[in-house]
């Protein structure tokens, strides 16, 4: 029996599936192997990491067959967006960036705060109490900060 060895990497899970689809149209058996990276599964899409596989025997014909001629796709003309499918993303994009900048640091600073609350209520010591809350504290100004030169731009 022949043992399985990785043909090509992918970094685009269609692209891998439409590889591995052209290899079984030859008749040589193949098997995909990997997974979604952690910003794929947030955000969506299909990057990552993903091996093509084939039995040993065939290797060489499914390399010289992916390394092969590429075909080259007509370039798609570009026309007017009745759509308006790239103001959504333009949009979607600009929304997402405020998210990652804004609500999420947000959400950490408030369980920051909540921890912090829980620490003071059990904490003895008064002068490391208050040295560790300034600390905290201090460090959840930067996001106020930020939240600040954003609002004054936008209103």
């Amino acid at each position: 029996m022949s043992q399985l060895k990785p043909v090509k990497i992918f970094s685009d899970r269609r692209e891998a599936e439409f590889a591995e689809n052209s290899l079984k149209s030859l008749g040589i058996e193949s098997f995909l192997r990997g997974s979604k990276e952690y910003t794929s599964h947030i955000l969506g899409g299909e990057a990552g990491r993903y091996e093509l596989l084939v039995n040993s025997d065939d290797f060489d014909r499914a390399k010289n067959h992916l390394d092969g001629p590429k075909l080259k796709l007509a370039e798609p003309e570009v026309a007017e967006d009745p759509s308006g499918k790239k103001t959504r993303y333009l949009k979607k994009a600009i929304i997402f960036s405020v998210y990652a900048t804004v609500f999420l640091p947000l959400i950490f600073n408030y369980f920051a705060v909540q921890n912090l609350i829980s620490y003071r209520a059990l904490e003895t010591d008064s002068f490391r109490r208050i040295w560790v809350s300034l600390l905290v504290m201090l460090m959840q100004l930067p996001i106020l900060f930020y939240l600040y030169l954003i609002i004054e731009k936008f209103l």
